[in-house]
């Protein structure tokens, strides 16, 4: 007997954090399951709001036209979020204390140990644990048989379990790897990024020292080049006035030459 999946959307208590109002269903009031919105974006689950459409031809929130077939994925930012949150396996109330990320649920599910199945002898509908299924239906159920007429396929069911176990832990095995080998793909990646920025930092760092290396000795030759014309500038200036006061001079003496030769004569 199969187990009856949640059609309606996720119980906030089955999430190790808070989820936002802004993610739960506005029909269900439950967290997303299988979202989808409307042209306006509003989002519900997809079994609530089909279900809705059932009686309606309109949103139930902005009240515009709305059918099955005009009906859209979520957007895929809310995908994204929703995917990663970490739910509680929906057997815990059996025993399983598994927790996954939302994208996973369904693939534990169908293989969890806590499962609920009927046990398959005769006259008895108990639903026990996939895990214990042989155990309850060889030990323990009250319609077992008392000899062991079937005790091949007994075995065989045993062979059959115990393979799937272990494919399980292989495929487990390799998933993580997996998951592991991205991780640090991812880590490697952002490390190679902060050292190309480190060094696109040091070589802006340098171009900027070389260029005001550059500027200060432009400058300096500037300053150089200012001051000695300023210095040849006052020369010229000195040389000017001296060469005035050696003519001045030189006019004195000269007209202190001809009073004498006048008083001689």
């Amino acid at each position: 007997m199969a187990y009856s999946k949640y059609e309606l959307g996720y119980d906030q208590s089955r999430f190790e954090i808070d989820v936002s109002e802004s993610f739960h269903c506005i029909i269900c009031f439950l967290v997303l399951k299988e979202p989808v919105m409307c042209k306006n974006q509003h989002y519900y689950c997809s079994f609530c709001i089909k279900k809705h459409l059932e009686n309606s031809a309109f949103c139930p929130t902005c009240l515009e036209p709305l059918t099955v077939d005009t009906l859209k994925p979520a957007a895929r930012i809310v995908m994204d979020y929703l995917s990663e949150l970490n739910i509680r396996c929906e057997f815990q109330p059996r025993g399983c204390l598994e927790i996954v990320k939302l994208k996973d649920l369904e693939r534990h599910v169908e293989r969890c140990g806590f499962s609920p199945v009927q046990c398959s002898n005769e006259g008895c509908n108990a639903l026990v644990n996939l895990r214990d299924k042989i155990y309850h239906e060889s030990e323990k159920c009250e319609f077992r048989k008392s000899k062991c007429h079937d005790c091949s396929q007994l075995k065989q069911e045993v062979k059959e379990l115990r393979v799937q176990m272990l494919a399980e832990q292989v495929q487990m095995k390799s998933e993580l790897k997996k998951e592991i080998q991205q991780m640090t793909f991812q880590i490697l990646t952002r490390n190679d990024q902060v050292l190309a920025q480190q060094n696109r930092m040091a070589a802006d760092m340098k171009e900027m020292q070389e260029k005001v290396k550059v500027c200060v000795k432009d400058e300096v030759k500037k300053d150089i080049k200012e001051l000695a014309v300023k210095m040849l500038d006052e020369k010229q200036v000195k040389s000017k006035i001296r060469e005035n006061q050696m003519k001045d001079e030189v006019k004195e003496n000269m007209k202190g030459k001809s009073n004498e030769r006048y008083f001689i004569k």
